[in-house]
Parts: C-alpha cells; sequence; structure tokens
C-alpha cells in the first residue's frame, strides 16, 4: 500500500514523533483541517446497504458503464460459485450465472471507486480494494451456504428443500432487513483509508513498523495512531450515517471468537479466507493462521443454518478451494497504479 513515489521515507528510520493520541485521530476525523474526501462514498455505500431487485436488463446496460466490473462478471461465472456453469457466456448468463444481487453491488462498486473514491497519493489503494472485493463475494457467498440457498459440492437450492432453522431464528441472527454481506466485507477495512486521510503520515509510519517488525498492522495502528481500523471505521460509518449490523461487521471483523450477529460471522470468515489466499492485500504482512472452523464465528453459523450436510469437512473440501479460484477484481485506472 506504500506509494513507491513517497520511497525516500523508507531510506530513513520510522520516525517516534510521527506517534499521536487516540484523542488527536478522533479530532483530526470530527473537525479536519480542510474538507475530506472519503464521504464522498457515503451516498453510494447506503446505496448497496439493502438488497434490491435489479432487472437482469438495467444490469447490462450498466456493465457498459464499468467495463472492468463486466470482465470480473464475466470471470465469476466461469467458477464453482455459479448457479450455472458456463464456458463462454454471454453477459446476460454471465449476470444469471453469478445472480442479480451480486452484480448489481459489483456494480455499484465499480461507479464508486471511478466517480468518488478518492484517496491520499501516498499510498496505493489496488491491491486493497482488491482484497476488499473478494472479502465481499466470498462473504457473500458464504452467506448464501448459512440462507440455504447454495450448498458447496452440490449447487444451488431450487428453493422446495432448504433445511434450515425456522426463519425466526435465522432473521434474529441477520438482523432486520436482508443487509448486503457483499458491503459487509468490501468496507470491513473502511478504517484504513480513512486513517490514510486524517493521518496520512502516522499511517504511512503504521505501515512500515509492520513490515519491519513483521507484526500485525493492527498493532502498529494502535502504536502510532492511538485507535485501530476497525474500531475508526464503525466509528466513521456511524458519524456518517450507516447504522446497524453493518457496523458490527466492520468493528469485530478481527475476532472470530465472539458471539456477535451472523453478518459480522460472515464477514469475519471471509475475512480470513481472502488473507490466507492472498487476494489483494490490505496493509498487513502477518497472517493470523487458524482453524476457521474451529471458531465460534463458525460453528455459530452453522448452528444457524443445520443442514446436516454443512459441515467443517464439507467447507474444507467444496467451498475453499472455490475461494482459492477466484478472479481478482481489477479496480478503475483513477484509484492508483
Amino acid at each position: 500500500m506504500l506509494n513507491p513515489k513517497f520511497s525516500s521515507w523508507a531510506e530513513n528510520a520510522v520516525d517516534p514523533n510521527l506517534v499521536r493520541k487516540r484523542e488527536d485521530t478522533l479530532n483530526a476525523l470530527q473537525k479536519p483541517m480542510k474538507p475530506l474526501k472519503l464521504p464522498g462514498l457515503v451516498k453510494s455505500l447506503k446505496d448497496m446497504l439493502i438488497l434490491k431487485p435489479t432487472d437482469v436488463e438495467d444490469l447490462m446496460e450498466a456493465l457498459d458503464l464499468v467495463p472492468q466490473v463486466d470482465d470480473f462478471v464475466a470471470a465469476l461465472a466461469q467458477t464453482g460459485f455459479a448457479r450455472k456453469h458456463v464456458e463462454t457466456a454471454s453477459r446476460r448468463k454471465a449476470i444469471r450465472a453469478v445472480g442479480t444481487d451480486l452484480v448489481s453491488q459489483l456494480v455499484l462498486t465499480g461507479l464508486m471507486l471511478r466517480d468518488d473514491f478518492q484517496a491520499p497519493s501516498e499510498f496505493v489503494w489496488t491491491s486493497f480494494w482488491q482484497h476488499a472485493v473478494s472479502t465481499g463475494v466470498v462473504a457473500h457467498y458464504l452467506m448464501q451456504v448459512v440462507e440455504g440457498e447454495f450448498t458447496p459440492g452440490k449447487g444451488w437450492d431450487d428453493g422446495k428443500n432448504k433445511k434450515l432453522t425456522s426463519m425466526v431464528a435465522l432473521n434474529t441472527l441477520l438482523g432486520k432487513g436482508k443487509v448486503s454481506a457483499y458491503l459487509g466485507g468490501l468496507i470491513h477495512d473502511i478504517g484504513k483509508p480513512v486513517m490514510a486521510e486524517v493521518a496520512p503520515y502516522p499511517y504511512y509510519a503504521a505501515l512500515r513498523a509492520a513490515i519491519d517488525e513483521q507484526s500485525s498492522l493492527y498493532e502498529m495502528e494502535r502504536r502510532f495512531l492511538g485507535i485501530d481500523h476497525a474500531e475508526l471505521g464503525q466509528m466513521w460509518l456511524s458519524w456518517n450515517g450507516i447504522n446497524g449490523t453493518i457496523q458490527q461487521a466492520v468493528a469485530e471483523h478481527h475476532d472470530l471468537n465472539k458471539k456477535t450477529s451472523a453478518l459480522a460471522s460472515t464477514v469475519a470468515l471471509a475475512n480470513q479466507l481472502v488473507k490466507v489466499y492472498g487476494m489483494g492485500y490490505s496493509g498487513s504482512p502477518v497472517v493470523d493462521q487458524r482453524n476457521v472452523w474451529k471458531t465460534r464465528s463458525w460453528t455459530d453459523l452453522q448452528a444457524a443454518c443445520r443442514n446436516p450436510e454443512i459441515t467443517p469437512e464439507l467447507m474444507e473440501e467444496h467451498f475453499v478451494p472455490l475461494v482459492g479460484h477466484l478472479p481478482l477484481f481489477e479496480p478503475l485506472p483513477r484509484i492508483g497504479a
């Protein structure tokens, strides 16, 4: 994420004077010396918050506006996550294979990155957004498993033979309304660009120190900014009117052993799987290796589904390999080289 144009910073040791207190970081966000650019994302994020029915014809036209998303959807249609695998998919078939819900979210993502995302020049964001989109896609498909729509190794349910717990129990976990699991994955690290905008030099130092010491970026953020990206991301969402379980998912995406919402558990698991496969890069050189199927996040999700076919063994054999074969999203040129 460090822009090589600023390589002169790397020639010297990390400056200890770059350390900020927590209150200083929060004050820079709440009372910036100049208008911040990240709030430009808020409208697009709110549009993605709740899944809405989308017409295939409208999506076909929308994909003309974002050719990188068009390519990504075509590639997704040829993975094991597709509703119907097609070797050479037309745009219409690709949309139906991937699903209109996810395609509409990807289109909005492409438009947001093209039109609204303006980042500090000290950082390169291509790999960051590749990690974010990959996490969103994996979270989307993992939630389909929880909801009984998709059984890894068997395919998509036609709706006639779902083996779920009561809808009351499931809705309690999911929260009111069908919140986009994709969006939860997409913005789980939103606190990182927030930090980069309000405190670019301390954040650059945190990234440097994480690499130099081979330690978690999460820990270095606390050292240099007095707060980590998960907590700051939750605050930023709250201050911009994006509330509910999506906030919780952002705040808790590093904690796989906490009782939480299905959305937060899904995002935490997706983030871990994406990091293990090295899909994109979000700044931390250290990946916490763990058996995700023994975490509280997974056991709670499995209990919500209660499909006897959905076991750790099945997920390891049939879901995890699909994650490893996902294509990488190519962000639009504006957001970095």
